[in-house]
């Protein structure tokens, strides 16, 4: 579906994120500073990133264990010592 008027020729995506990308590098010096306030502000996303990242790597540890993993899950009713268990009386 073309979202551009029938004047306006179809650019393509990649072109025009090339071209912005290209311009923001290009800019002249700002002469401008980061304040404390932005530098904390920073320090507290990275902080927050690492912490989230940690968080979700604890709670799905053992999914990213079972990729890397050879053994394969024991599926049948046998407890760990290798004996069969005991019907119940």
């Amino acid at each position: 579906m073309n979202v551009y008027p029938p004047e306006v020729p179809n650019i393509p995506r990649p072109l025009i994120c090339c071209a912005m990308v290209f311009c923001a590098c290009w800019a002249p010096h700002a002469h401008a500073y980061i304040d404390p306030g932005t530098g904390s502000l920073l320090v507290q996303m990275l902080i927050a990133g690492a912490a989230g990242a940690a968080a979700v790597a604890k709670l799905y540890w053992h999914r990213v264990k079972s990729l890397f993993s050879r053994d394969t899950p024991d599926t049948n009713d046998k407890p760990a010592d290798g004996k069969d268990a005991e019907p119940p009386t």
